[in-house]
């Protein structure tokens, strides 16, 4: 008795440090942006920015025809705003980073001595290989720009 008691003390001790690990670690949800149905697997806290209005910041096409483009969408209250980086390589056309601020109060009425939260999102995979893998995991901070280009740019692959 005494050794299968033991016995159910130490599964115990290996099993539910596993089933506590687990429940706090975060799921993940997809997000589909336009007709094109352009899809992005990424973290459940972040925003669902699908459905914010969006403006593109900026974009750029290069010889080869890669093409990189910046947006920035919000929410109708105004109090997240997100930038997303959008490329296309070989005529595919993914998202590798976004970038969401939040601000209770607002963006009109945003105060600079206010502590606000800022979460990054990459895809690590494109950084890294240049290959989109469709799926943004938290990051600290984003990539540099110098660190992904050659993959749009053809250059110093």
């Amino acid at each position: 008795m005494k050794r299968l008691l033991s016995l159910a003390v130490l599964l115990s001790m290996l099993v539910l440090p596993l089933w506590g690990w687990a429940s706090y670690t975060e799921g993940t949800k997809k997000l589909c942006i336009g007709t094109a149905n352009i899809c992005v697997t990424l973290p459940e806290k972040a925003p669902d920015f699908n459905k914010f209005e969006a403006n593109v910041l900026g974009s750029k096409r290069f010889e080869n025809g890669n093409a990189v483009q910046v947006m920035e969408l919000m929410n109708e209250d105004a109090t997240v705003d997100v930038l997303v980086l959008v490329v296309m390589l070989e005529e595919k056309v993914s998202i590798v980073a976004i970038q969401a601020s939040y601000a209770p109060e607002g963006f009109a009425k945003f105060d600079a001595k206010k502590t606000h939260v800022t979460d990054s999102y990459e895809d690590v995979g494109f950084t890294k290989q240049g290959k989109p893998t469709g799926l943004l995991l938290p990051v600290k901070k984003l990539s540099d720009y110098d660190d992904f280009s050659k993959f749009l740019e053809g250059r110093k692959i």
